[in-house]
């Protein structure tokens, strides 16, 4: 969806994406993409493959490299999923 849109930065939490199952590569290369999608409700998403590849200014990325494994759940459990 935002594959390679360097530029994107927009808010996207206000997006009903309940019945969204494949979400694989949807920021992939978007490097400016720096938004929470917190509030996105993703009980039948499958499929996230590469979702944030190359998404380098993403937060949850740069918290994640930051804290290292022992971190890394506790990250993800912040992360509203079902």
């Amino acid at each position: 969806m935002f594959i390679d849109a360097i530029a994107f930065n927009q808010p996207l939490q206000d997006w009903d994406i309940n019945n969204v199952t494949n979400v694989s590569q949807m920021f992939y290369h978007a490097i400016s993409f720096n938004q929470p999608s917190s509030s996105w409700n993703t009980c039948l998403v499958t499929t996230m493959a590469a979702m944030f590849k190359k998404a380098s200014n993403l937060v949850i990325l740069i918290k994640l490299y930051q804290h290292g494994i022992h971190q890394k759940l506790k990250i993800f459990a912040e992360i509203n999923v079902c």
